[in-house]
């Protein structure tokens, strides 16, 4: 094992910083919010800020019992200090992609040195997919960069002595306490799962060896790190708890049935529990193999270089097998549990990159022949084979209905980055047959900061159409008339965020909302129009400013309301109705 000193550590963490905040937040503001995740997990935050209730989170008004608080917190910062635009509402989720990069960095250069440091956290940062949620608002990048610095400080405690070792057993808990806090129970279970496999498959030998080589020191910072995690989880559960109790006509929480259940019951058996088991509660199936195809893909382009370095990286890393294994648990363990999970989205499995990108990143340091084949060729044919796919993916993308701004920039993205691939790629082809391999994994890696950066630009176009316009255009002619979102409010999750105020919702809200709903019926019943009744009665105290698809359009008109509808503003298949009662 090499023995890294202090020299170069602040200046090697703020080069990852600024690198890296450029590519991740360089072209956060030119992409639209996407719809429902990034509006979601903006309004929440937006109404912690206009409530002063940060314990009990609300979406539109109706309590949300999904996650917890920890990210939306962060999110209230970043509004606080930036206030709410495209680029504040991604910051927090980009910061902690960042993050992951720099505890990757952290871990390799600890245990291998600072090339491997410097060559883990760049091959994370440009993975494809660890990139894309970075790029996007979702709870799953947080916890997973909490659950990896757990895993990291775990793995590196066992490799240290003193009492930096017994810090990083502490800094273990308190890893798994954020993760806990910022989407549930999976923030303790996985990384303590994958510590438990690591030293039980490692037979007697391992499980003595561990055990034994525990100080009184590393014990104080095991009990001092548990003692944290209940400090830092604790207090919130138990004040959401008391903030949203059961009622007296629940029966009891072993159900399905949520009728008069409160927080205790949908956090922890519906969410954490039903959902994982349940298909019909998830609604989130897919096959057992979704997962096992997903992860290579998304570690595209690193991928065609993990075979050989699994296969040398026994050698390679100076007969430390140990780490080598503790890695490979890390990804198998994440694969497998989200696998047998009837709940499956692609985000979820962000978690396994920092250890893929932990293992190329290790042995590439220590490889001294850089010419690779057929690795090098592949990656070159998957230059040129991405330069095609930025365009293919325009011309599909372009026949949905896109935003003009969206729309020219993804011509020009498909143009700009399109050329620029073919002529990184070409360049990395004369570098390979004149064997200047160093630079040839330089253009290598400025091929892939091009795609990630054309992904982002034109990301737009694969996304539902955003309410941005339409709120600006509602504040321009109707400010003060109430709003109502027609029938899909998860198409417009972003409309109260810019018109910074929550909405009328005319039919049912949407599944993740009904529990929030069912609790709180009285209070909400002025702005829940679920019955055409409802409706009709708000119209005649009021009129009302209508947003809704065009689609939707047909059920509005089938309640036979008599009505009187004007169209004021329109974008794409988003429609905005002037609507009042018709009493002639």
């Amino acid at each position: 094992m090499q023995h890294s000193s202090a020299k170069y550590w602040l200046s090697d963490i703020a080069i990852l910083l600024f690198a890296f905040s450029s590519l991740y937040l360089g072209a956060s503001y030119f992409r639209p919010i996407a719809n429902p995740d990034e509006g979601r997990y903006s309004e929440i935050p937006r109404e912690m800020l206009a409530t002063g209730n940060y314990t009990t989170p609300h979406l539109n008004g109706l309590p949300y019992f999904y996650k917890p608080p920890l990210f939306y917190w962060l999110q209230c910062a970043s509004f606080k200090c930036f206030g709410i635009n495209r680029t504040s509402i991604r910051l927090m989720n980009s910061l902690m992609a960042i993050m992951g990069v720099c505890l990757t960095y952290w871990a390799g250069r600890l245990l291998y040195g600072r090339r491997a440091g410097i060559f883990s956290g760049v091959i994370l940062a440009t993975s494809f997919l660890y990139y894309v949620v970075g790029s996007v608002v979702t709870l799953d990048m947080s916890v997973s960069v909490f659950m990896s610095g757990a895993m990291f400080s775990f793995i590196v405690a066992i490799k240290k002595s003193g009492i930096f070792r017994s810090l990083l057993f502490c800094l273990f808990f308190v890893f798994c306490a954020l993760a806990v806090m910022t989407k549930g129970i999976i923030g303790i279970l996985i990384p303590c799962a994958v510590v438990f496999l690591f030293i039980v498959l490692g037979g007697k030998e391992r499980i003595k060896g561990f055990f034994q080589s525990l100080s009184k020191r590393d014990i104080y910072g095991i009990v001092l790190g548990m003692v944290l995690f209940f400090v830092i989880c604790v207090p919130w559960h138990i004040a959401v708890c008391l903030e949203n109790p059961a009622t007296n006509i629940s029966t009891n929480i072993f159900t399905k049935n949520p009728e008069g259940q409160g927080f205790f019951w949908y956090y922890f058996i519906h969410e954490h529990f039903l959902r994982y088991i349940d298909s019909s509660t998830s609604m989130r199936y897919q096959p057992f193999w979704f997962f096992w195809v997903i992860v290579p893909v998304g570690f595209i382009p690193w991928i065609f270089l993990l075979p050989r370095a699994i296969k040398q990286s026994s050698s390679t890393l100076n007969g430390n097998r140990n780490v080598l294994a503790f890695m490979i648990i890390w990804v198998v363990f994440i694969v497998a549990f989200f696998s047998i999970s009837s709940s499956k989205l692609v985000p979820y499995i962000t978690g396994v990159y920092p250890a893929l990108a932990f293992i190329v990143g290790t042995w590439a340091s220590k490889v001294e022949n850089l010419k690779l084949k057929p690795e090098s060729i592949i990656i070159i044919v998957a230059g040129f084979l991405a330069s095609i796919a930025i365009v293919v993916a325009y011309i599909v993308l372009s026949k949905k209905p896109i935003e003009d701004e969206v729309r020219i920039a993804g011509f020009y993205g498909a143009i700009i980055f399109g050329s620029l691939m073919i002529v990184v790629s070409s360049v990395a082809v004369w570098l390979y047959r004149i064997e200047k391999m160093k630079a040839f994994w330089i253009s290598t890696l400025v091929g892939v900061t091009i795609f990630s950066s054309a992904v982002n630009i034109n990301a737009g176009m694969g996304q539902k159409i955003n309410s941005e316009k339409i709120a600006l255009e509602i504040q321009n002619l109707a400010s003060e008339k109430p709003v109502a979102i027609a029938f899909n409010y998860g198409a417009f999750h972003d409309l109260p965020v810019w018109l910074n105020k929550t909405l009328i919702l005319i039919g049912e809200p949407p599944e993740e909302q009904k529990f929030g709903w069912q609790r709180t019926k009285a209070e909400n019943a002025h702005r829940i129009l679920s019955t055409k009744q409802s409706l009709e009665n708000f119209l005649r105290k009021s009129d009302l400013i209508v947003v809704l698809r065009q689609e939707d359009l047909p059920k509005l008109k089938a309640y036979k309301i008599p009505i009187l509808m004007t169209e004021i503003a329109r974008n794409k298949n988003i429609i905005v109705l002037e609507v009042r009662l018709n009493e002639k």
